[in-house]
């Protein structure tokens, strides 16, 4: 059972932080336990359930909302996967060969968070790409222009 101080008209976000932690901690044990047998698991599951429901009764009679756990339960969960993909980005740098590496960790740290966006990818594999693939505006300007640099381009509107 959660300890709440009594006296107060609401938990402190340390102590409104220990229903979170107690499901979450249920829910690891119920992860331990899917990999047994179907029956065991449904039971499992039971529990686990009741368990948390008990929790989010807990946490009501403290003051504490069962949409508030919920939400902090959903966060927690997204900042462990966004640490993992994190993890798995550095990897995919780390299995690059040394100077290819080296070359890819000068163009994420010029591009920053900007490296992460559609664009930041784009201009990755720009500097990436062989050096015959040619520029799609200087294409366009050659294509228009010809060989005369001089020459006004040619436009159908």
């Amino acid at each position: 059972m959660t300890r709440i101080l009594e006296g107060k008209n609401r938990p402190t976000p340390s102590e409104a932080g220990s229903f979170v932690a107690e499901i979450e901690r249920e829910e690891a044990a119920f992860e331990s336990l899917k990999m047994g047998k179907l029956g065991e698991i449904a039971k499992a599951q039971a529990a686990f359930t009741k368990r948390r429901n008990e929790i989010y009764d807990d946490a009501k009679s403290q003051g504490v909302t069962k949409g508030v756990v919920k939400g902090l339960l959903a966060a927690r969960s997204k900042r462990r996967k966004a640490q993992q993909l994190e993890a798995e980005s550095r990897d995919a740098l780390n299995d690059l060969e040394p100077e290819q590496k080296d070359y890819a960790i000068d163009i994420w740290k010029a591009l920053g968070g900007f490296a992460d966006s559609p664009l930041g990818a784009a201009a990755i594999d720009r500097e990436t790409a062989p050096a015959e693939t040619k520029d799609p505006v200087a294409a366009a300007a050659e294509q228009a222009w010809g060989d005369d640099p001089n020459k006004k381009p040619t436009t159908a509107h």
